[in-house]
């Protein structure tokens, strides 16, 4: 191999490494924001209607109604 040419190679090599070691994907991504939400909502709406059918109260959907 030409002496001229092994620096171009090594670096072409270095770059493509460092190209393809920003693009692999990771495990420890953040989590989804929907399903969060989601799980967060659907807990919500159990523990509003378990407190609703123990103490009798129902909940009205709406505004109450002015006096």
């Amino acid at each position: 191999m030409n002496k001229k040419y092994s620096p171009f190679i090594l670096a072409v090599i270095v770059l493509l490494t460092a190209q393809l070691a920003c693009n692999v994907p990771s495990d420890a991504g953040t989590p989804d924001t929907f399903a969060t939400l989601n799980g967060l909502y659907t807990a919500s709406a159990l523990t509003l209607e378990a407190a609703g059918t123990q103490s009798g109260l129902t909940a009205t959907p709406g505004c109450p109604c002015p006096p």
